[in-house]
């Protein structure tokens, strides 16, 4: 007679791809003379046979397609007594690998409140874990003005400000049991504040002093020309009056009515009349 056997898998029930991967089907016997053999499983489907000593079975190469629920089964050759041991999962993990890092906003330069949302990508890899930077330093989840989906994949930025101003990237990791770690890093994208450039502004600042002096000039001109047009005003001459007729009567204006010839026949004198 014999215990029910027990299935050890080495290095462990967790492995990476590629790593190699040994069977071992453990039992103590009563009778040590007792004739055995051995059989494996996965799900409940025996495999092939295994080499003469039957306890040991390898697999060289781990893949995905071998992950499943495995056992051993131990049978006595002369009355056919047949144990088998309880199932262990068996699970077979990709690397993480090629990280990309995706912007679902178009430009990298962005308006004072609008939302960034960016998403990390990665060709393979089992279980992947997300961590997210900006400038090289590790984000917090969960801030007032980000956050992180469930799966950590995608970063949004609810209402993008100067402080989210960067360079971002992100990092995908993927662990197994026996301490092995598989990690990849995305690209960098650089995200600006979009607002007017320095330049602009000069325009802006000398657009207005330009405007400023031409209604200066404007108003001086129209104070000029009032000025001219006040002075051009013609005041006729009046002939002084004699002193004893008083003062002399205003807006008086003076005709022509005659003139006096001498031998050459010329004007000598102009005889006025007043009107």
């Amino acid at each position: 007679r014999f215990a029910k056997p027990v299935l050890r898998v080495e290095p462990a029930a967790e492995v990476f791809e590629g790593l190699q991967l040994v069977l071992t089907c453990i039992i103590k016997m009563a009778r040590p003379l007792a004739q055995l053999r051995y059989l494996f499983y996965r799900d409940s489907i025996a495999l092939e046979v295994v080499p003469s000593d039957g306890s040991v079975f390898n697999i060289s190469a781990a893949t995905a397609i071998i992950s499943g629920n495995y056992a051993c089964e131990t049978i006595e050759t002369i009355y056919g007594l047949r144990k088998r041991s309880d199932y262990i999962h068996i699970s077979v993990k990709l690397p993480v690998a090629d990280a990309v890092l995706i912007s679902h906003t178009n430009g990298t330069e962005m308006w004072a409140g609008e939302t960034l949302v960016l998403r990390c990508l990665v060709r393979e890899g089992t279980e992947p874990q997300f961590v997210w930077y900006r400038d090289n330093v590790p984000l917090r989840n969960g801030t007032a003005s980000s956050h992180v989906t469930a799966d950590g994949g995608e970063l949004v930025i609810h209402s993008f400000r100067r402080d989210n101003v960067g360079r971002y990237h992100c990092a995908v990791i993927n662990k197994g049991t026996n301490g092995t770690i598989f990690n990849v890093t995305s690209d960098c994208i650089g995200f600006t504040l979009r607002g007017p450039s320095y330049s602009t502004e000069i325009a802006a600042s000398l657009f207005l002093v330009l405007l400023f002096a031409s209604l200066i000039a404007s108003v001086c001109f129209i104070h000029r020309k009032r000025d001219a047009g006040n002075s051009s005003t013609v005041s006729h001459p009046s002939r002084p009056q004699p002193s004893g007729e008083g003062p002399a009567a205003s807006n008086v204006e003076y005709a022509v009515v005659g003139a006096t010839y001498n031998a050459e026949n010329t004007a000598a004198d102009l005889v006025y009349s007043v009107v």
